[in-house]
């Protein structure tokens, strides 16, 4: 996924290999993390943001389903 893709967000970065952070204009973080058609996760702060990539990451290595919302 290009950074061009996520239309009305401002990139943020990429935290790791598999998630890419943006920001609403709302100020709240989308978390969109790459690979198998996962859903997006919106979070209130960057270091949310930061911890849901960790979270999917470690869901994904176990084989655990990821978390759904995280607020």
């Amino acid at each position: 996924m290009g950074h061009d893709d996520a239309v009305g967000l401002s990139y943020v970065t990429e935290a790791g290999p598999d998630c890419l952070i943006y920001r609403e204009t709302t100020g709240r973080y989308v978390v969109l993390p790459g690979g198998q058609g996962r859903q997006r996760q919106r979070v209130a702060t960057l270091a949310s943001a930061y911890a849901a990539c960790q979270l999917l990451r470690g869901a994904v290595e176990s084989g655990g389903k990821p978390v759904s919302d995280l607020r």
